[in-house]
């Protein structure tokens, strides 16, 4: 059992899915030698200071030669080894990444020992330390290594870096350190664009401004395969990276995050055009025969204008956003131009997108409401749909009763919606209006259970209190807020309350309101016929703290709608963190769930 012990303080047996090997290692000798092989092929560690041990124990010496010499079969060096197909080194929290807490940990040496032994290798991340060189060339030992996800500082440039990994899928890397320039040195020595031609997924995440680094790799490598895209928190020009999406035409998911500046609002009138295939953003040096006929026929726009003039409409401006897109035939992954096509050549079946607070002109508008109506015509295959705007005071209805009812009117076109997912500030003090004189009437509501603002936090990060609202109300106000949290939790009157319970309102207000907007649900579900999830982000503040109501819908064989079930999270609630509003879709929405490590995970 000394040997299970120093196997699992290292390995993956806190996934679920290796409980049962854990367990099974621990019956008797028989089952332990199977469980060991499943247990071996993760590993996770919380640091690169437990790497050292984890090589001896798999590898090097190792102090239980009695037990090595009993059961030579299953505890064979070299065999200890090959079993192992990943291994993690810490782990990155969405949203953001953190680049402080890896200052101490840029880079390792050639603790890695001998690449030879694992030859069944598939996976290697490594969220808390950078890799230096002998450790990205011993994946080439690997014939099945296909995902390499890292932390990156100056220490080597990229492509010599990972060219030898034939079979390299997926590359995703944390850009950890200002001294960037030396890492993508070895680009400009090249003749050409660097080609990768494996790699399906490429994902640069920036801690700090790496425009330079992006600039280098949106303007000098290629991926012929890729199909998938993420770069978050960047400051390039827009134009650079829509062209780089074009000129990739097997993009079929892309997410971009740019750090908000005026510089960088985008229209949604353009990511049509760029979705579609019709844009052409980077106007190269025109030829003999091409003229500014040629470019006005391709669409060539200024990005930097607030209204592209061959544009009809204006609907509003975003820094965030992700697709996913289909192509509408062999051809259309094939088209080797920068030049927009004349007809679109994908349809969109996925978007999000945050809006910002306001805009300039005055035909722009960033309600929720308005972008569903704008967009419904676009896209008659999105099976997703997440909209999500900080505009204050853009939805001019007295509650939230009609706000779902004119939601419900939209999304009544959207045949084939599955997900949607939707943030607006709450402009309505009420969920239905009860009449003009309901303030001269207090007795008709209930402070802080009749209003559509949840009481989860008096600041942010600190949650509200019953206590603390005995001390803003008379007497008789609170006995009526009293009377109410323990009519809408069902207790009776001599159950006392904990006054400092931090979950007390928010449960309450749930159970005070849960029949109100399941009923509303409902409608929303019924009028579309294939809507299966339905996300309300109730409050979802940049400081962090966020309030979801997540319902799942359910249906009979005919369609129509059987029930609704919803569960409200919040911010340093039992039931763990909800993720902030998620402006991602397909793969990488996934993965940043799996992130969260909250009520998703």
């Amino acid at each position: 059992m000394d040997v299970v012990s120093l196997a699992n303080k290292y390995l993956a047996h806190n996934s679920k899915r290796f409980r049962v090997f854990d367990g099974l290692s621990r019956v008797n000798r028989q089952f332990r030698t199977v469980a060991i092989v499943f247990l071996r092929r993760n590993i996770v560690l919380e640091n690169v200071e437990e790497l050292l041990p984890i090589q001896n124990f798999l590898y090097w010496d190792w102090e239980a030669d009695d037990v090595i010499e009993e059961y030579p079969d299953e505890f064979d060096r070299k065999k200890r080894a090959c079993l192992v197909r990943t291994i993690q080194i810490g782990r990155v929290k969405y949203p953001w990444y953190n680049h402080k807490s890896y200052l101490n940990h840029r880079s390792y040496t050639t603790v890695w020992g001998d690449p030879q032994p694992y030859q069944e290798l598939r996976s290697f991340e490594s969220y808390h330390a950078a890799c230096e060189l002998p450790v990205l060339e011993s994946f080439a030992h690997c014939p099945h290594f296909h995902n390499l996800v890292t932390a990156w500082d100056d220490t080597y440039p990229f492509p010599d870096a990972c060219h030898g990994l034939r079979k390299l899928e997926t590359l995703r890397l944390y850009l950890t350190d200002p001294g960037v320039y030396p890492v993508w040195s070895r680009v400009h020595e090249t003749r050409g664009v660097a080609s990768f031609k494996t790699i399906t997924t490429l994902a640069l995440h920036s801690a700090i401004d790496f425009s330079y680094v992006i600039e280098q790799c949106l303007d000098n490598l290629s991926f012929p395969e890729l199909r998938v895209l993420r770069l978050e928190r960047i400051t390039n020009e827009v134009a650079k990276v829509y062209d780089f999406i074009q000129r990739h035409p097997t993009i079929l998911e892309a997410t971009v995050h740019f750090i908000v500046h005026r510089e960088t609002e985008l229209r949604m009138e353009a990511l049509l055009r760029l979705i579609e295939g019709t844009g052409t953003w980077v106007a190269r040096e025109p030829s003999e025969e091409e003229g500014l006929d040629e470019a006005t026929e391709f669409n060539i726009v200024d990005l930097n204008s607030p209204i592209p003039p061959d544009f009809p409409l204006v609907c509003g401006s975003f820094a965030r956003f992700s697709f996913a897109r289909r192509p509408l035939g062999p051809a259309s992954v094939e088209y080797k131009s920068y030049k927009g096509s004349p007809t679109p050549r994908y349809e969109c079946t996925a978007l999000a997108a945050y809006f910002a607070e306001e805009g300039d002109e005055e035909k722009e508008f960033n309600s929720v409401l308005d972008v569903v109506d704008y967009l419904e015509p676009c896209f008659l295959t999105m099976k997703e749909l997440r909209i999500a705007s900080r505009a204050p005071g853009l939805t001019p209805h007295d509650d939230f009763v009609e706000f779902m009812d004119c939601l419900s009117c939209s999304l009544t076109k959207w045949k084939v919606l599955q997900r949607f997912s939707l943030h607006t500030p709450l402009s309505w003090p009420q969920w239905e209006w009860t009449g003009p004189y309901t303030e001269w009437h207090p007795g008709r509501t209930v402070p802080f259970l009749d209003i559509v603002s949840p009481p989860a936090f008096t600041t942010p990060g600190k949650p509200r209190t019953l206590a603390q609202l005995c001390t803003a109300y008379s007497d008789a106000e609170v006995k009526r807020i009293t009377d109410a949290i323990r009519f809408a939790l069902c207790l009776d009157d001599d159950v006392p309350l904990d006054e400092d319970d931090p979950e007390l309102l928010m449960q309450a207000w749930e159970a005070h309101n849960n029949t109100l907007v399941a009923r509303l649900v409902r409608q929303l579900a019924s009028v579309n016929p294939q809507l299966e999830e339905f996300d309300w982000y109730v409050l979802d503040d940049p400081s962090g703290d966020t309030v979801l109501w997540h319902w799942k819908i359910y249906r009979q064989d005919d369609g129509a709608v059987s029930r609704v079930l919803g569960h409200l999270a919040w911010t340093g609630c039992g039931r763990g963190d909800p993720p902030p509003f998620p402006v991602y879709v397909g793969q990488e929405s996934d993965c940043a769930l799996r992130d969260a490590g909250g009520v998703y995970s």
